[in-house]
Parts: C-alpha cells; sequence; structure tokens
C-alpha cells in the first residue's frame, strides 16, 4: 500500500542560479518563514521531517545554456557550482541574502506584488 505522507518537491525557474546548496539554503529560509507566517505547525512538520521535501537542481545545465547564449552573462556568474556538478558557473553565494532580509520584514503579503528591491 502506497505511503500516504506528505512530501513535497520543490523545481526552481530558469533563469541563472546558485550553486545547489546555496539555492537549497535559500529555499529551506523562505520556505520555513512563509509557512511560518501561515501555519507555525506546517513549518515545524517541515523542520522535523514530518514532510519530507526534495529540491531539483538544474542550474548547472540552465547556467551553461544562458552563457552558450548569451556570453556576456557570464560576467554575472562568478561563483562555482558544487563539486558533484561539472564547473559551471554560478551566481555567488550571498548574492541574495540583503533580498531575502528584506522580504522577511515584510508585514503584509497580497496577490499583486510589492516592490521591495
Amino acid at each position: 500500500m502506497p505511503s500516504k505522507k506528505k512530501h513535497l518537491i520543490i523545481i526552481h525557474g530558469r533563469a541563472t542560479k546558485p550553486s545547489e546548496a546555496e539555492k537549497k539554503r535559500l529555499i529551506k529560509a523562505s520556505l520555513i518563514h512563509g509557512l511560518n507566517r501561515v501555519d507555525e505547525n506546517a513549518a515545524k512538520m517541515i523542520t522535523n521531517k514530518k514532510i519530507n521535501y526534495t529540491f531539483v537542481y538544474y542550474g548547472d545545465i540552465s547556467n551553461r545554456e544562458i552563457v552558450l547564449n548569451d556570453p556576456d552573462k557570464k560576467s554575472e556568474l562568478s561563483g562555482k557550482n558544487d563539486q558533484k556538478y561539472d564547473q559551471a558557473p554560478c551566481e555567488p553565494n550571498g548574492s541574495y541574502d540583503d533580498d531575502l532580509a528584506k522580504m522577511f520584514k515584510q508585514e503584509t503579503f497580497t496577490k499583486k506584488p510589492t516592490r521591495i528591491f
């Protein structure tokens, strides 16, 4: 009989990406922060691994394709990917931290985006 345990699968978009480890860090921080705003119990279920989550990463492939199609983008991608991937260029670690901190301070969210940066 299949397990009824919930499992969240997170897949990133196609723009340039930081390394897998950095992207996972940002996703987890955002996920936990957002869930805490809505349902602290749900956030605890993720943190306590009562709900598993898997992050699907293909940023190495995406970044490589972006640079092949637009070589000027390589100058924006100064970081290196994690060792298990080839050395595709990545956005530097920490490059989203200031924006993430600003977003976390935002008190209300609506369906209409609020310009915070």
